[in-house]
């Protein structure tokens, strides 16, 4: 290794080896002080920066390879529930995220049981025609009355051809670790951004669902617009 005439530091004849994966994501450098490659268990090859989240490059970097879904209503949370999307003509219609199923989840691979209906005619974001991985969500949230801290989770799940829609016994797989909004003010706004690196594949045929949950018991109304950030396998 070597530098070369162009004023670069460093170049390399042959090829360079990255011969530790990393256990977790490292934190990013500060600003100014460049960036980080690095591989993990996946096998995939990584960048980091004060000014780039952790972006996945060994897919070709972009452009086609990627997608984006855009989710906009707004929801009633409770901190006993987990709230997805309505079924289109009920109460409120598509853009309430107001369905409750019982109970919540923490960490990605947790699980929770939900209706049949939410992994297609009421609650899919998205059902992958192709694998894909998941890889981040931005957010941003206007708060209703109340004071919870409210939290958007990505869960994951497989419908199933010809059952009863609000049979209950469905599984769904947390994929993220949750982000949640800084804090709970009436009409002020709040943004949140989360990057997913792993247990983040969709297989083709399942289905990717949003989903809200709070930290508090008030009934409170938070409209959002949130895209969740996606590439082709």
């Amino acid at each position: 290794m070597a530098g070369s005439s162009f004023g670069d530091d460093t170049s390399v004849s042959g090829t360079l080896a990255i011969i530790e994966e990393q256990g977790s994501s490292p934190s990013a450098p500060a600003a100014g002080a460049g960036g980080i490659l690095f591989t993990k268990s996946d096998g995939k090859l990584y960048w980091i920066s004060d000014d780039v989240s952790e972006v996945e490059i060994s897919a070709g970097g972009g452009g086609d390879n990627e997608f984006s879904l855009v989710e906009r209503g707004f929801t009633y949370t409770h901190t006993s529930n987990t709230y997805f999307r309505t079924l289109p003509g009920s109460a409120g219609g598509i853009g309430q995220w107001t369905t409750a199923e019982v109970g919540s989840t923490t960490n990605a691979t947790d699980t929770i049981t939900i209706d049949f209906q939410i992994a297609g005619a009421s609650g899919a974001a998205f059902i992958a025609p192709a694998a894909c991985t998941i890889t981040g969500l931005k957010g941003y949230v206007k708060c209703g009355s109340g004071a919870d801290i409210i939290t958007a989770r990505l869960y994951k799940c497989t419908g199933t051809d010809n059952t009863s829609g609000t049979s209950d016994a469905m599984t769904a797989t947390q994929i993220n670790a949750g982000v949640a909004i800084s804090a709970a003010t009436n009409g002020n706004c709040f943004t949140f951004s989360e990057t997913i690196s792993s247990n983040n594949a969709l297989s083709a045929g399942e289905s990717l669902l949003l989903a809200f949950s709070a930290d508090g018991t008030s009934t409170q109304k938070n409209y959002f617009t949130i895209t969740i950030l996606g590439a082709w396998s």
